[in-house]
């Protein structure tokens, strides 16, 4: 193929990603790299275009190409190089490798020291993981670096308050952080209720008929026991679902203004043989739960997994952990395993209006399962595991 060919591929690809068109940028890019594997900026704008179309394991794949045919010409100006490094650790992140994320933020900075923005990222990433030390280097690191740059000086004050509410951590009880968040998704679920037809019912598990005519659950995963659903609130009346709260609901305790400031991982006294960190952002209806395993992940620890916290979560679901004498406080939702690489787990549940007391009961089927897979360590909330 023509080098002319190739450059009309390249115009292509640039007017498909600048109309929106990634799927299109995408076919085209990757036939460009099909006929010139050795195209380094190629492999990058392929990875950009797919990590766009939510690729984000291929997108990783081919930044690496990308980044390793960049390092190998060993350009003067190695903003493009920074660049997508900066990109390949923000997909590592998405994939919740922390480790291979702060790396790739590391060898961005590396690469082009002038350029503060990898100090910020890795900053709230180290954070995020509870290496709070750390973190607080990183944001002087951004801060020296962001001095000779106009552009970037307008953000050392946000930095500034950064660090001041990784100095207040320490101070953050992990009960009195869950207490708010339940209350505040509790608050915002009535505030929200008086606004519906009062014919609506509230933690209503849709059901079906089978062959036999018999009502019986609507399993998100038929294979999955425990993938039993509700809807926040129905009408009877007219058949309309209502989702309660579409984003998470976050809480914070009165006593606790760095959490309303800062998106970190902090030490939670709780009585289990691992450690655990939680989340300044933890929420009651998108409750994140991060394993790191001692040994890696197996497939068996998956099955034990799930032969534990299944249960668990059925438990939820008919109300153990609610109000009783209100019929109310129902698990809603639990999310198929994520694996995080070859080391973690990730679930997600949907507490729903159920009562704090969810939360130990979790934490004595986690200890039940250190007992067969050491845990390293586990992360509640939208923090990230350690490397």
């Amino acid at each position: 193929m023509s080098d002319e060919s190739l450059n009309q591929d390249w115009a292509r690809a640039y007017q498909q990603v600048a109309e929106g068109k990634m799927e299109e940028a995408a076919e085209t890019l990757g036939s460009i790299v099909e006929r010139d594997p050795t195209a380094g900026e190629g492999w990058i704008n392929l990875a950009t275009a797919e990590r766009a179309l939510g690729r984000d394991h291929l997108a990783a794949e081919h930044y690496e190409k990308g980044i390793a045919l960049l390092e190998k010409m060993a350009p003067e100006d190695k903003g493009l190089l920074a660049s997508a490094l900066h990109a390949l650790a923000g997909t590592y992140e998405e994939l919740e490798l922390t480790g291979k994320a702060i790396a790739a933020y590391r060898a961005s900075a590396k690469n082009d020291p002038r350029a503060p923005t990898p100090f910020a990222s890795l900053a709230t990433l180290l954070a995020r993981a509870g290496l709070l030390e750390e973190a607080e280097k990183v944001a002087t690191q951004y801060c020296l670096a962001a001095v000779s740059i106009l552009a970037e000086k307008t953000n050392i004050g946000f930095v500034r308050r950064f660090q001041k509410a990784l100095g207040q951590a320490s101070t953050i009880d992990g009960n009195l952080l869950l207490v708010a968040t339940r209350e505040a998704y509790a608050r915002g679920f009535e505030q929200t209720a008086k606004k519906l037809p009062t014919t609506a019912r509230y933690e209503v598990e849709p059901q079906r008929r089978d062959e036999a005519g018999e009502l019986v659950p609507v399993l998100a995963n038929p294979n999955r026991p425990w993938s039993r659903v509700r809807f926040d609130a129905v009408d009877p009346d007219s058949g309309g679902r209502w989702m309660i709260q579409e984003t998470p609901t976050y809480g914070f305790p009165g006593n606790s203004p760095a959490a309303a400031d800062g998106l970190f991982s902090v030490p939670y006294k709780v009585e289990v043989p691992f450690p655990v960190l939680i989340a300044t952002r933890t929420a009651w209806d998108y409750f994140y739960v991060r394993l790191r395993f001692e040994q890696g992940l197996k497939p068996t620890t998956i099955e034990r997994a799930e032969a534990l916290i299944g249960p668990w979560y059925l438990r939820g679901f008919e109300g153990e952990f609610g109000e009783k004498d209100q019929n109310r406080g129902y698990f809603h939702f639990l999310a198929e395993p994520f694996a995080i690489g070859d080391y973690g787990l990730r679930y997600e549940v949907d507490l729903g209006l159920s009562q704090l007391d969810a939360v130990p009961a979790l934490f004595d089927v986690l200890a039940k399962l250190h007992e067969s897979d050491p845990i390293a360590v586990c992360v509640i909330g939208d923090g990230a595991l350690p490397p």
